[in-house]
């Protein structure tokens, strides 16, 4: 019978691992789309103080173009930062951690410098942890999980354009030696996929998604439990993922053994007009 490992308290110095892992896993990832011949996607990543950019202007989505990191000794980059973005064309998303954050009442702070910059608190996101264990669920009946090669390459990154759009973003973690990817059937059939980052003994849910016909079949808790697993015989010792607070995503997680560390705060241009 599974039962889920028991979890430490989240404190500052456990949050910065898991944000540290987030940021390598996307740095990662942005790296191998930069060693695409040409890097067609116009992938940058310049550090500035404890922040990482991440830029990528030919994928608009905030995710491939935000900053992570950022304390508030950072602040005096803010100026220099929205120069990057501005001369890629890009726009940039900050990703706030709220252990990093000082509130409002303590100057100096982040928020502040954001605002006379022409930003806005536009989203949360949550930050989630777990631990590894290799006692994990035999498989629905309908259900099947494959590791994704050559072979089965086209039906995975077909399942990512079927939600997201082109699917050069995901197809560059194919092989990779620090991502390893899966793809779930629903009765023989391609419908969702998920990937692992491995680093540093900790492993990050990279992505996860379901094609929407699919959804409420179990694809997304298998595939957790499968990357959960295979954490462990890779050598990890704690497990990071985020979400939206409050979608399916996060209750699947916190099924599985997952606890809530935090929410970030997720920084964007107010929209012209406003």
């Amino acid at each position: 019978m599974y039962t889920q490992p028991l979890l430490v308290l989240p404190t500052p110095e456990l949050v910065d691992k898991l944000i540290t892992a987030e940021r390598n896993c996307m740095v990662n990832w942005l790296q191998a789309m930069a060693m695409l011949p040409g890097n067609p996607l116009g992938v940058v990543i310049e550090n500035f103080g404890h922040a990482t950019t991440l830029l990528c202007p030919h994928i608009p989505a905030q995710v491939f173009n935000r900053v992570i990191g950022m304390t508030v000794d950072d602040r005096v980059h803010i100026p220099a930062i929205l120069t990057l973005y501005a001369q890629h064309g890009a726009t940039p998303m900050f990703d706030l951690n709220p252990y990093a954050t000082p509130p409002f009442w303590i100057t100096p702070n982040i928020p502040l410098v954001l605002v006379e910059h022409g930003f806005y608190h536009g989203a949360s996101h949550q930050i989630l942890y777990g631990a590894p264990t290799p006692n994990i669920p035999e498989l629905p009946a309908h259900l099947t999980i494959q590791d994704v090669t050559l072979d089965n390459i086209d039906a995975f990154v077909h399942i990512y354009e079927q939600v997201w759009g082109d699917g050069t973003a995901i197809r560059v973690l194919v092989g990779h030696p620090q991502f390893r990817c899966y793809l779930a059937l629903v009765e023989d059939v391609p419908a969702a996929l998920g990937v692992l980052h491995v680093a540093n003994g900790i492993g990050s849910m990279a992505n996860a998604l379901t094609v929407p016909a699919f959804r409420g079949r179990g694809c997304q808790t298998a595939l957790l439990y499968r990357r959960i697993r295979d954490a462990v015989q890779a050598g990890c010792n704690l497990l990071v993922s985020q979400c939206m607070p409050g979608v399916t995503s996060q209750n699947n997680q916190v099924r599985v053994g997952f606890q809530i560390a935090g929410s970030k705060a997720w920084w964007v241009p107010v929209p012209s007009g406003s």
